[in-house]
């Protein structure tokens, strides 16, 4: 990997901080650099000196300033291997300290070298401290004193005033010096104890809060919290949305951008933007060199807390809230679930106890026969997907007619997905899918069982007028008959001829209770004209139901008629023209074959499904399910007049044996 170029600026910083700039607090990281500044001036200056004395010829002054530069240079290179500073300023001092004072005792040019001590105080205080630096600085002070006072060290020739003069001077600038180091040292450790405090506070505050310009990039001083929210260890001037970006979608990366910029667009109105504000709470997830990625939800709020022209005129406070958002949506799904319990509740206590323990033995009948079909090693994709369909459909059936809408609603669904498997094909994973959308049925039809054992008891001893068993049956079907009637807005009643609960076999009773469903929902979709076409046909204006049961020496023979429209071949001829199956045998058949198309799975003259009818499966169902009982289907109609369908069943041996 090419190695990091680092800016000039950068470089120069790094030279006189010795490569700790990162690493010292503001005060020491000064002293550090005036200690490098002074030890490489020095040397470079001292060299000059060296070559100057060398072009005019005092080699043994030359030599001296030559090996004195040398250790000015080992210094410096001493100072950057150890980052021994004290140590390092303390050669500094020992070497200005010879040089000035070799410079007085010399004279200089017109004896100026004597004004180079006056800068002494200064450097020593700032080096070695107040009480250290004092020290060396009074004894180059008196050293001083000593060179320029005594005749025969005063190779200038000062008067004893002029050298009182200079050594008024250096003392006053010490004294200057030593109050500046004084006040400055205790602002610098007032500073850095409020410096701390505020580290402190940002450190244990919960929230990242961070200042930022003009350009959106992120202040020095900002609290711990905000590196680990953003996923970054230093994000002191880096803008915030590149802090984002990995973790922020394009379109809400511009949204952000543009909304920032509208706190510099004239007058700000804080409460209009705060109500703008698209990043009050984004979810974010931010990528991890690893390759792993942690997701959180943030909210940020914006203050503009200075004009423009400030350096930073911008607060930011960014929050994590993804445990609150998590238990929002828990508490709605909860509200939710609890709404929905409510909603069945409702829907339950208008039902009769004896038929809600029907629905849920004859639903649990259904899904076991699933079940086991799912399991059973011989049956095949296509087998175990039709008998899905079928059951789903009934159970719709039955739910829906109760007045079960949620736990209808959720297998009409579960039904969508049966068909479009059966339509797109499976393979068997998809069948494991359904697998466990049937659990969730399963687990919703037991938290209805739950909340039907809660009410049974409370209906059953409060209930003034309970059913016998042997008008259940007919009772049940006058409900679902009026229950449809007014969720098509068509009126409709039911008229029983023979027909009770005692008419029909045990072993038959869910078989007739199933196919009579499916047949009242046809009715309702299919068979009734509406209020005009019905008078037009000079039939009463509520629809009629017939249900008749009679017995043979071999079967139990039920009858089902309605008075609606009866079968339209020509319907059902130009729906079978639509199908590729039929597309070409449709056109020749005749009236009673168009009439057998309506048990064909999957075919429907409604134009589309819905909770009521129009996926092709509902007379599909009876027909099979009257097959798999060793019974037989005829049906009668005449266009405009009626529909009957006769079922016709062996007698059960159990039914032999009472009669």
């Amino acid at each position: 990997m090419q190695a990091k170029v680092k800016k000039p600026a950068a470089l120069v910083m790094d030279v006189l901080t010795s490569g700790t700039n990162s690493a010292l607090e503001a005060g020491q990281r000064s002293r550090v650099v005036f200690l490098n500044s002074v030890t490489l001036a020095g040397g470079i200056m001292i060299a000059l000196f060296a070559a100057l004395n060398f072009s005019v010829g005092n080699l043994p002054l030359a030599i001296a300033c030559a090996s004195v530069s040398a250790i000015v240079f080992a210094n410096f290179a001493f100072i950057r291997a150890t980052r021994r500073f004290l140590a390092g300023g303390a050669v500094d001092c020992i070497i200005i300290f010879l040089f000035y004072l070799l410079l007085a005792y010399s004279g200089g040019e017109a004896g100026s070298g004597v004004l180079w001590s006056m800068t002494y105080p200064l450097i020593a205080l700032f080096l070695l401290g107040p009480v250290w630096g004092s020290a060396v600085a009074l004894s180059y002070g008196g050293a001083v004193a000593a060179v320029i006072f005594h005749p025969l060290l005063n190779k200038s020739g000062f008067p004893p005033l002029y050298s009182a003069r200079v050594v008024g001077t250096y003392f006053f600038i010490w004294v200057f010096a030593l109050i500046y180091e004084t006040v400055r040292r205790a602002t610098q450790a007032r500073l850095l104890e409020a410096k701390k405090q505020t580290d402190d506070i940002l450190a244990g505050v919960y929230d990242g809060i961070f200042l930022m310009d003009r350009n959106f990039r992120l202040g020095a001083v900002h609290s711990k919290r905000l590196e680990e929210l953003v996923e970054s260890t230093d994000p002191a001037g880096k803008p915030l949305l590149d802090l984002l970006a990995p973790a922020l979608a394009k379109k809400d990366f511009d949204a952000a951008s543009d909304y920032l910029d509208l706190f510099f667009a004239g007058t700000v109105n804080e409460a209009l933007l705060a109500e703008i504000n698209p990043l009050s709470e984004i979810g974010l997830n931010f990528p991890r060199p690893d390759g792993s990625s942690v997701s959180r939800r943030l909210r940020f709020q914006f203050i503009r807390i200075a004009s423009a022209a400030s350096p930073f005129p911008l607060m930011g406070v960014a929050s994590d809230v993804t445990d609150e958002y998590a238990l929002k949506r828990k508490l709605e799904a909860e509200e939710k679930e609890h709404k929905r319990s409510m909603e069945s509740l409702f829907q339950i206590i208008h039902v009769d106890p004896a038929m809600m323990r029907e629905f849920i033995s004859d639903t649990e009948a259904e899904l076991e026969t699933v079940s086991d079909l799912m399991r059973s090693e011989e049956s095949s994709g296509a087998e175990v997907l039709e008998t899905l369909f079928q059951s789903a459909h009934a159970i719709k059936g039955n739910a829906a007619l109760l007045g079960l809408q949620e736990f209808a609603s959720k297998v009409h669904d579960y039904e969508d997905s049966v068909k479009a498997k059966i339509d797109g094909g499976h393979q068997w994973r998809d069948l494991l899918e359904l697998t466990l959308a049937l659990a969730d049925i399963k687990k919703e039809l037991d938290s209805l069982k739950f909340l039907i054992q809660k009410i049974l008891r409370f209906q059953s001893e409060t209930k003034t007028a309970g059913l016998r068993d042997g008008s259940l049956l007919t009772w049940s079907i006058e409900k679902i008959v009026k229950r449809e009637s007014a969720r098509c807005g068509i009126p409709a009643s039911v008229r029983f001829e023979g027909f009770n609960r005692d008419s029909v076999p045990d072993e038959y009773r869910k078989l007739a209770k199933d196919v009579i469903i499916q047949l009242i929902r046809n009715s309702f979709a299919h068979g009734f004209e509406d209020k005009r076409t019905r008078a037009e046909r000079r039939k009463d204006e509520a629809g009629l139901i017939t249900l008749s049961v009679a017995w043979d020496e071999a079967n139990v023979t039920l009858r089902y008629s309605d008075d609606g429209r009866g079968l339209d071949p020509e319907l059902i001829r130009r729906k079978a023209l639509s199908l590729p199956e039929f597309s070409v045998k449709a056109k020749t058949m005749s009236a009673g074959e168009l009439g057998k198309l309506i048990f064909h799975p999957g075919f429907s003259t409604a134009e589309s499904a819905g909770l009521g009818a129009g996926r092709g499966i509902g007379m599909s169902l009876v027909k099979r399910r009257i097959g798999e009982a060793g019974g037989k289907l005829a049906v009668r109609s005449a266009l405009g007049r009626y529909l009957e369908f006769v079922v016709s069943l062996p007698i059960p041996r159990s039914a032999e044996a009472v009669s």
